[in-house]
């Protein structure tokens, strides 16, 4: 009888670990592989300090990701929490999870150009500066 119980307890936690693994890898695989709403690309800025709750917050802001939590999990969940580097990345429409860590984790930085032509003068230059798309020109004066 003791036997009985010893084998169906067993199985019993045998079950539910490959229950709990099998949830655990299902989950992982729907995170990482989850794709925002987000259809055109975006620029997802990093400033140097943000924690990953932050960048969370803000790929949630500008639609990477639907909730930050996906983000901040799929993240713990690759060990990519403490790699994100800051900067300005370039992130395209249809981007997994997984690819935006990719992509911060690798600290590939969007460059933006700027040609000023020769002969503008100061003041030119400084109405170019100030019409350039996501160019932050606060504290030049």
């Amino acid at each position: 009888m003791i036997r009985n119980r010893l084998f169906t307890y067993g199985m019993i936690v045998i079950f539910l670990l490959f229950a709990g693994g099998t949830s655990f890898f299902a989950l992982k695989t729907y995170l990482l592989q989850h794709v925002g709403p987000v259809t055109s690309t975006q620029y997802l800025y990093i400033k140097p300090g943000e924690g990953l709750l932050r960048v969370a917050s803000t790929a949630e802001n500008i639609g990477l990701v639907k909730v930050a939590w996906h983000f901040s999990l799929a993240a713990k969940f690759t060990s990519s929490e403490r790699l994100l580097k800051a900067g300005e990345y370039e992130i395209p429409a249809g981007t997994n999870v997984a690819r935006l860590l990719e992509i911060v984790k690798a600290g590939r930085s969007y460059q933006r150009r700027l040609v000023v032509p020769e002969g503008f003068s100061v003041a030119e230059v400084d109405i170019l500066l100030r019409q350039t798309f996501g160019l932050n020109i606060e504290g030049l004066s």
